[in-house]
């Protein structure tokens, strides 16, 4: 899994790619790309101990 900053309309967008290369993830549009390095570090720290709802039942 990796994390891709690209160009959007606007700004910039963060992708999460999966290793088969798939986009898994696109995030909202930013202005600044230090607002997606941001999100980037957010996602990272808290997705060890994020709980996982399952609302399907």
């Amino acid at each position: 899994m990796y994390f891709e900053i690209v160009t959007a309309s606007g700004g910039y967008r963060v992708r999460i790619r999966g290793g088969n290369h798939e986009i898994m993830f696109t995030s909202e549009v930013y202005v600044a790309k230090a607002s997606a390095y941001n999100a980037i570090a957010v996602v990272k720290a808290g997705a060890a101990s994020a709980s996982v709802y399952d609302r399907t039942l």
